[in-house]
């Protein structure tokens, strides 16, 4: 049973095979048509009729061929099939009539490649007019007698060989067809792009300000609405602690689990919740007692429950400020203690509030007004908040007061306008609070949080060759947003670089293009175009490569 079974499927692949050449064929010289129709793809046949001349290894040949080529060529266009596939077959055993016939199409294409440099350095003036016709036949020429030969090794094995043999002449048939296909998806990879930093823009505002060093930024897009001495390395005082708690908040296990004070500790300068030796907490009422009352103990014990001493610890510090973007700042300690090497800047303390902002475990620690916590012998600390603005100033979300001598006066304090988040960062200011008012109110009251490009944004939809449907839904899956002024509102643009087809099968969420949104000409953000369904290969090569995988 099984042996007739067997001769049965031998039977039918071979009658399969022989009744679908004339169908290969057909498909062959349809694709052949479009190509020559096709302007994107004229360069890359051109490239790859070299490579099919290297692969001859003799140039004398072809050029003396090139005439008979192309006369082969419109007379094959007018005859039946039967003589398209002799005259192709001779037109390729007279341009390859010092090269033995080689069936691993692999190595022929390897072959062509090591020989490509050397031909373009033979003739480096060589131009091409993709309006000259007597190129154009010349190179599809050329490709015809390389897609025929692979065709008639197909028929041909389907007589001889197993079907592992006709699995392996199919993929290589469809190998070379892919590789002309690639130039219908007209991608450009020429153009390269690059969204600016934020920073380069001009800031759009100005206001007036005491303060030694001064910034305010949007959190969300992160841009500088207005700064003073913006980039200037001052002493910060415990506006460090900003730092200190995003660190911490990052880099605990556990916030809510207790552990004993370390001794170290104990009865450190300035500002203090009082803690005490053996003193049992968890991380986040230190996290509370640090930002709502500057506990500098609170921030050596938060330090040391993370790291195994302060240096290391100021190092997880430097690594947080550089995630946020801030480079231009050093940290020595945890709390803001003056020391030369402990020190910022007002744009850089500004990107690095904006980055915990994001946080809403440090959102809701530092916007609170007051809480209770655990305290020695059973007791309770009733901690109220440093940041008067929070009782104050409508919409405000915190965030942190500090002072010392060398510092003088500082303050970092935010609102939030619908999804905007205004922060500002006053250094050396003697009226920190008044003056940070105004600046943020002045800040939200002309400036919005525009959408550019909402989320799942339908682009457009655009041709499918060889595909069960003719059209395929681009999309863009991340939105964007971005702070502007009323007078920019006019200035925003987005640039669309989309193919203006796509081949089949298409795999549904592949990026085939980007949007570019500009204000003025500044790139603000690059956004990936992506398919938005899946399609299926209507080609009749996959056909046949799918029903002998299958069989």
């Amino acid at each position: 049973m099984k042996n007739k079974l067997l001769i049965f499927s031998i039977i039918m692949i071979m009658s399969f095979s022989m009744v679908l050449s004339p169908l290969l064929k057909d498909l062959h010289f349809e694709k052949t048509k479009e190509y020559k129709n096709s302007p994107s793809v004229v360069q890359k046949v051109f490239n790859d009729k070299d490579n099919n001349n290297n692969e001859n290894n003799n140039n004398e040949i072809i050029n003396n061929n090139e005439n008979n080529e192309d006369e082969n060529y419109n007379k094959n266009a007018d005859e039946n099939i039967n003589d398209n596939l002799k005259e192709n077959q001779s037109n390729a055993q007279n341009v390859n009539n010092n090269e033995k016939a080689n069936d691993n199409l692999n190595e022929n294409e390897s072959n062509s490649q090591n020989n490509n440099n050397k031909k373009l350095d033979d003739t480096p003036n060589q131009t091409f007019d993709k309006n000259d016709d007597s190129n154009v036949k010349d190179i599809q020429n050329s490709d015809d007698d390389y897609l025929n030969k692979n065709i008639d090794e197909l028929t041909d094995s389907s007589n001889e060989f197993a079907i592992s043999s006709k699995e392996n002449k199919i993929k290589s048939i469809d190998n070379s067809i892919e590789k002309l296909d690639e130039n219908i998806r007209g991608n450009d990879n020429n153009k390269v792009k690059k969204n600016i930093d934020i920073e380069e823009l001009a800031n759009p505002l100005t206001h007036y300000t005491s303060a030694k060093g001064m910034a305010v930024m949007e959190a969300n897009s992160k841009r500088i609405l207005f700064n003073k001495n913006g980039n200037t390395k001052l002493k910060m005082a415990s506006t460090t602690k900003i730092v200190t708690a995003i660190t911490v908040i990052e880099n605990c296990k556990n916030l809510d689990e207790p552990f004993i004070i370390s001794d170290k500790a104990i009865g450190i300068e300035g500002t203090s919740i009082y803690l005490q030796k053996g003193e049992k907490l968890t991380a986040r009422e230190l996290l509370y007692g640090l930002m709502l009352r500057s506990g500098n103990d609170a921030s050596v014990a938060l330090s040391l429950h993370v790291s195994k001493s302060i240096p290391e610890f100021c190092k997880l510090m430097k690594e947080t400020a550089e995630k946020a973007g801030a480079y231009d700042s050093n940290f020595t300690n945890p709390h803001g203690l003056d020391n030369d090497d402990h020190y910022t800047t007002a744009i850089d303390l500004a990107k690095i509030t904006a980055y915990a902002l994001l946080n809403d475990t440090f959102k809701e620690i530092v916007s609170t007004k007051s809480i209770k916590i655990s305290g020695a012998n059973n007791t309770t600390r009733y901690l109220v908040n440093k940041n008067r603005l929070l009782n104050s100033l409508d919409d405000c979300v915190g965030v942190k007061t500090g002072f010392t001598k060398g510092a003088g006066r500082c303050l970092v304090s935010a609102i939030q306008k619908d999804k905007a988040i205004y922060v500002c960062v006053v250094l050396n200011c003697g009226p920190m609070f008044e003056e940070s008012a105004e600046m943020l109110e002045y800040a939200s009251e002309n400036t919005s949080l525009e959408e550019i490009m909402p989320p799942y944004n339908f682009i457009r939809s655009i041709d499918v060759e060889d595909g069960v449907k003719s059209k395929v839904k681009l999309y863009c899956s991340n939105g964007y947003s971005f702070l502007i002024c009323e007078n920019e509102r006019a200035n925003i643009n987005i640039e669309y670089e989309i193919p203006t087809k796509l081949v089949a099968p298409i795999v549904a969420e592949t990026p085939v293009g980007k949007a570019y949104i500009y204000l003025d000409d500044k790139l603000l953000q690059i956004i990936d175009i992506l398919t938005m369904e899946d399609i299926e290969n209507d080609n009749m090569t996959d056909k046949i490569k799918d029903i002998i995988e299958k069989w």
